[in-house]
């Protein structure tokens, strides 16, 4: 749609201002859920507004199911600027050499949540979820369900920013590592304000006159474009760009719709004689393509002598009635005399011609140009007229000229009956100073007409007006007196001098009667106002009494603004009676209630008053006999059971049928017997109020505004007919609670009350007593009394009673006093106590919820205690165990099912007890409660991963302290009835190696892991995870798979192992990982870790460990020449020589044996054969020093003492170690068969050790 504005002004006077304020809206851009690796997650969002921050502190992002994670400062503060970026890291995040660090702009501001992760275990990648985020009161301020299985590194971008939660305005980032802090690369442009045409006229234009720009500018962004300045640059060094120094107009405009343009029409004041360009600016903030904002036009002003606007068209009747004639009025805008002899009035063709005899118009005189003679008659008054016939106006509209006598136009105007004029009402202009194009420069004469004078809608020279009154008191009472406060503007240009007069209308005739005041002489200069206060106009008032208030001032221009009509009522006390408590939203069936409370001080009649609401108009009348006493209240409701619903319903209670209350929203109001509104509230959730709360009145002084409402505060949810819970107190203790310590005691053993108190109050009250009560409140049952002092903030002091035998169930009650204390009711508290069992007495060990199908859901429960526990009556998150018999033998199990098939399931008796069970979905809770409703254990249902689908998810009671959860290890994929299989988690230390690796197979064959347990421990591979290139670990075995002593385990790529090596087939030793890794050709970091993420062992393996033995790496894995040796030492490893290129779960080809350890030096094997077939290819010299700390150096010599080799060279070493020796010497080159002796030197690092250590060693070859 396109709309059309017109924009005259003169530079020199032209200015906008335009209030209001944007609104703040906070909006989520991007989601980065599957990062690269590591601690990459991030979460952008986006401040809409263009004129206000935000402050991000407090707000929070809740993931999926799991409890907010709240945003902290991380170092730049958490302001978030308009129209600006804020991307939301997890806390361990680095942001000095994170990934992104590169990538976010030093413009976005940097946040963290204050946990590790989004969620509970980070955000998912193959499962879409929802996150949301929470400003700091908690409510919702953004939501978005991501789509899952994003390509690594790349997030989903919001691509329209203001387009709400729509999923298909979001889409996967077109670039790796996406966006962060900065425009979405799936951006669309949204803001883009161009001005798409500009032109001049005339063309070219009399230096005299003013010239006519034409523009049209054009919204081609997505949203509403606000706050424009349109901006018209005269570029007089021709370089086509707007500078600040060549700008001569801007404009506001307040907006421009998605796919709008305006058409903006402004006159700018002549130019000098020249070639000219003009650029036609669109500013405005944050625009997407700034390239399309400017447009340039050129245009050439010539001379002229014509003096424009000295005469302007003032007047028009245009449309007269009762047979009057058509006339027009031109006023002298200029500072001298003009004669209009031979003038024309008209358009195209003349309307009219003046006189060819002087015409002559002085500076600020009138001239009425009249069609026929008549005028004289009608208008007697009117001097200064000439008679020039000219043909009707259209009473539509019509276009009027006014030229020289030379043909220029002096003035000209098309005007429509829109702009004002009505039958027998001329059009006026306002001011002769502002153009004449413009529609808003002229109005309806607010009289009939203005010939010859100052028009009425004009600015006045002598104009005194009455701005307003206020009646002293504003709402007098029956013989009070009453005085006035009048407001006088002089609207006139001129100082005045004048009086202000009231006077007594006794029949109400508009015409005054009695004079009561006339005011000291007042003088005010022009546009100035001020107020007049009449102390007293009326000495008493007894009933109706109607004023009358004037200007006396005979120079005054407009009669019409100086007259007030004023009619005085007596009223009953203002702010009396007060809607106090609102009961909108009972629940348990109590009926709706409205608390009134009178806030005067005197007694109030409700004769003739009524109650009605918005949702039901109709006023119910109260009954003439009701009154209400000063500070009492009154409860309306329809039914008197609402008393039954508080401990005391003696407060004053009147059966009244109250119209039906709105559950959201509703309007309350009071109306006098004069219609008078005393007192309304309107209330809505922002009050407070639902669920069975009342929302009450802060303080019935105050206005009844959402700030002035709370939700009650009581334990009772309402406090009808007393004292507001939430008006602020100078005095007032509170029980707020009742405890027994210890929480769960046993049958006659000692315990204590803890009392809470809260002092209420602004002020100390003094010392409160303090009071328990065993059963029933007297003398023989007190258990204690006790004396406390509460300061004023007091929210949560604890006073203990002594210590008293615990019988059995009992019934607490408390009562406190103080002096002064405004509130008595919420002094008294009852708790009933009984016994049972303590917590964690009965544990939830282990919980199937997530069975395979066609299995039962179950829940295994565990007693820690050494007797029996009955179960009649307990409950899991309110489904109950209504078995009487049902019970716990000490130490022992029980199984909870909807059926019976967990015996046949799991092959054994399971102690099972046949029982509904609640929903348990990941994330939720589940509570176990005794018969006393009491909380005896708690389980987190956590989400299965898919590794583990079917399994059940046990609870361990041997790791971090009794909250370790984990799924089902055993083979059955559960262990009801019995100790969980987590408890059972072994630990390998570094018994367990890496022993073989397959990186780069041959095309179509597996890649794979050999592990070898060196140890003499059974390990099981469930509690063991592989790590590659610190990718996510995968864990080996989804139930329990033992590795004896000796043994290897093979983690596979895929099933294509077994036609490489069909030996394996069917050896529960290999596992084909659905996880596995690829292993990289160039080499990769293996890291092998238990259970609980200790490092068992780790190698960073490479292409060149293979050795001179065999050079290519294809389809040959590497092998470790002994598994006790360091796993990343290249000369420990080398390629496997087997033929067909690998040993998997066998003994490495090139494996070298160690014999003796405990010798000072030894190698083994001895004789070895370095001849590269695989078999004792290499020695191993092991030693052990007398010094912890080494520099150790080893030498080969030959038979003839020649030095061939350096093994090592000063290198440190504890008090032990291993080194392959691989039969080459210093130039890599096979050493000859024969006799070598090793030796070797040690010297300590901080010390004077020294030792040295020689040994004979054979190489041999085949024959």
């Amino acid at each position: 749609m396109n709309s059309k504005i017109f924009l005259i002004a003169f530079i020199f006077c032209f200015s906008v201002a335009v209030p209001g304020a944007q609104d703040t809206l906070i909006t989520f851009t991007e989601v980065m859920f599957h990062e690269p690796a590591g601690n990459n997650e991030f979460v952008e969002v986006f401040n809409l507004s263009y004129t206000e921050s935000v402050d991000l502190a407090g707000y929070s992002i809740r993931y999926f199911s799991a409890p907010p994670d709240t945003i902290i400062n991380a170092g730049s503060g958490t302001i978030l600027p308009p129209r600006s970026y804020a991307v939301i890291f997890e806390s361990d995040y680095n942001l000095l050499i994170g990934i992104y660090a590169s990538i976010v702009p030093p413009t976005a501001l940097v946040l963290k949540i204050k946990n590790t992760m989004f969620g509970q275990t980070g955000m998912s990648n193959h499962n879409s979820r929802g996150i949301q985020l929470l400003n700091a009161r908690g409510d919702t301020v953004d939501q978005y369900l991501y789509t899952a299985n994003n390509e690594a590194g790349f997030s989903d971008e919001k691509i329209y920013l203001t387009s709400g939660i729509n999923p298909n305005n979001w889409a996967n980032a077109l670039s790796y590592l996406s966006t962060p802090g900065k425009r979405n690369s799936n951006f669309i442009v949204q803001l883009d304000a161009a001005v798409t045409s500009v032109s001049v006229s005339p063309n070219p234009v009399m230096t005299t006159e003013p010239i006519v720009v034409s523009a049209t500018l054009k919204n081609l962004g997505h949203i509403d474009a606000e706050r424009i300045i349109y901006e018209i640059y005269h570029d007089r060094n021709w370089d086509g760009i707007p500078n600040p120094s060549e700008l001569i107009f801007d404009s506001l405009i307040v907006m421009i719709r998605q796919a709008d343009s305006t058409a903006l029409t402004t006159v700018l004041p002549p130019f000098a004689r020249s070639h000219h360009q003009l650029i036609a600016r669109a500013a405005i903030e944050w625009d997407d393509v700034p390239s399309n904002n400017t447009a340039a036009t050129r245009f050439s002003s010539i001379a002229r002598t014509t003096v424009y606007n000295d005469i302007v068209l003032n007047e028009i009747m245009y449309n007269p009635v009762d047979g009057k004639p058509e006339w027009i009025e031109v006023f002298n805008h200029s500072g001298g005399g003009i004669n209009l002899k031979k003038w024309i009035v008209g358009d195209k063709k003349p309307l009219a011609i003046l006189p060819a005899g002087n015409v002559i118009v002085y500076p600020n005189e009138f001239l009425v140009i009249a069609g026929d003679s008549s005028f004289a008659n009608n208008y007697p008054g009117v001097n200064n007229f000439v008679i020039a016939k000219f043909q009707p106006l259209n009473n539509s509209g019509d276009i009027i000229a006014l030229r020289d006598s030379s043909g220029f136009i002096i003035d000209s105007l098309v005007f429509s009956a829109a702009w004002g004029g009505s039958p027998g009402r001329s059009l006026e202009r306002i001011k002769a100073g502002n153009p004449t194009y413009d529609s808003t420069n002229w109005n309806t004469c607010r009289i009939l007409s203005s010939p010859g004078v100052v028009n009425t809608v004009s600015p006045k020279i002598f104009d005194v007006g009455l701005g307003g009154y206020e009646i002293n008191p504003t709402l007098p009472a029956y013989g009070e007196p009453v005085g006035l406060n009048i407001w006088a503007k002089n609207l006139g240009s001129s100082a005045s001098e004048f009086e202000i007069g009231v006077f007594e209308d006794t029949n109400n005739d508009s015409i005054p009667d009695i004079e009561l005041v006339i005011s000291d002489r007042m003088n005010l200069e022009g546009f100035d106002s001020l107020e007049y206060s009449f102390g007293r106009v009326l000495s008493a008032v007894y009933g109706t009494t109607h004023l009358i208030v004037k200007v006396i001032y005979s120079l005054d221009q407009d009669s019409l603004n100086n007259k007030m009509y004023i009619t005085l009522s007596v009223y009953p006390p203002t702010n009396s009676i007060k809607v106090n408590e609102i009961m909108y939203s009972p629940t348990g069936g109590m009926p709706e209630w409205v608390e009134l409370y009178n806030h005067s001080l005197q007694t109030i009649s409700f004769e003739g008053w009524n109650i009605y609401t918005n949702s039901t108009p109709a006023p119910l009348t109260f009954s003439s006999s009701l009154t209400m006493p000063p500070g009492s209240y009154l409860v309306l409701a329809s039914d008197s059971t609402v008393k039954q619903y508080f401990r005391e319903g003696n407060f004053n209670f009147l059966r009244f049928s109250l119209p039906p209350l709105g559950d959201l929203t509703d309007g309350i109001f009071i109306r006098d017997n004069f219609g008078r509104i005393i007192d309304s509230v309107t209330y809505n959730p922002g009050f407070g109020g639902d669920s069975g709360y009342s929302t009450e009145r802060v303080n019935p002084a105050f206005a009844p505004i959402p700030s002035n409402w709370k939700e009650s505060i009581y334990r009772e949810r309402g406090t009808p007919g007393r004292i507001n819970s939430v008006f602020p107190k100078s005095n007032d203790i509170e029980v707020t609670g009742i405890s027994i310590n210890p929480r769960f005691p046993e049958i006659n053993s000692p315990v204590f009350l803890s009392v809470t108190l809260a002092q209420n109050g602004t002020l100390s009250g003094g010392s409160a007593t303090v009071i328990a009560y065993k059963d029933s409140v007297n003398s023989q049952s007190v258990i204690d009394s006790v004396s406390v002092s509460l300061p004023p903030g007091t929210f949560s002091a604890v006073v203990s009673t002594k210590m008293f035998p615990f019988e059995g169930s009992f019934n607490s009650i408390v009562s406190a006093s103080v002096s002064g204390d405004q509130d008595n009711y919420n002094n008294y508290l009852e708790q009933y106590f009984v016994s049972g069992s303590s917590a964690g007495s009965i544990r939830i060990s282990e919980v199937m919820h997530t069975p395979a199908p066609g299995d039962s859901r179950w829940i295994e429960l565990h007693n820690t205690r050494t007797d029996p526990v009955n179960l009649f009556n307990w409950s899991i998150n309110g489904v109950f165990f209504n078995d009487s018999s049902v019970s716990i033998l000490p130490g022992g199990y029980i199984t909870v099912s909807p059926d019976s098939q967990l015996n046949s399931r799991y092959g054994r008796n399971v102690n099972l007890h046949i029982n509904n069970l609640p929903v348990m979905v990941p994330g939720s809770n589940l509570v176990l409660r005794d018969n006393r409703n009491a909380p005896i254990d708690t389980f987190i249902v956590n989400e299965i991963p898919f590794y583990y689908r079917w399994h059940s998810q046990e609870r361990s009671f041997n790791h971090y302290a009794n909250n370790f959860y984990y799924p089902s290890l055993d083979t059955m994929l559960g262990t009801p009835g019995m100790a969980n299989s987590i408890d059972f988690i072994s630990t390998p230390g570094n018994n367990i190696a890496i022993n073989e690796i397959m990186f780069e197979p041959a095309a179509g064959q597996s890649e794979f892991i050999e592990l070898y347990n060196f140890g003499n421990d059974t390990i099981s591979a469930a509690h063991l995870n592989i790590t590659v290139n610190q990718q996510q670990r995968f864990y080996l075995s989804p139930v329990n798979k033992p590795v004896t002593p000796g043994a290897f385990i093979l983690i596979a790529q895929d099933s294509s192992i077994f036609t490489t090596f069909p030996e394996l087939t069917g050896n529960p030793s290999v596992i084909v990982h659905e996880n596995f890794y690829r292993l990289a050709e160039s080499g990769a970091f293996i890291v092998l870790t238990d259970f609980f993420g200790n490092i068992v062992d780790s190698v960073f393996y490479h292409p060149r460990w293979y050795g001179p033995v065999s050079r290519s790496a294809g389809n040959r894995s590497l092998e470790k020449i002994n598994a006790v040796l360091a796993a990343n030492d290249p000369k420990n490893w080398t390629g496997s020589t087997a033929s067909n290129g690998g040993t998997p779960l066998g003994v490495n080809s090139i494996y070298a044996s160690m014999t003796d350890k405990t010798a000072a030096i030894s190698i083994s094997p001895n004789p070895f054969s370095p001849d590269g077939d695989g078999f004792e290819d290499h020695a191993i010299i092991s030693y052990n020093l007398g010094n912890s700390t080494n520099l150790v150096t080893i030498k080969v010599f030959d038979g003839s003492g020649r030095e061939v080799r350096t093994i090592l060279s000063d290198q440190y070493s504890e008090a032990s170690g291993d080194i392959v020796f691989d039969g080459l010497d210093d130039y890599k080159r096979p050493l000859p068969m024969g006799i070598y002796i090793i030796y070797l030197e040690a010297k300590g690092v901080s010390s004077g050790f020294s030792q040295k250590l020689k040994a004979v060693v054979v190489s041999a070859r085949k024959l």
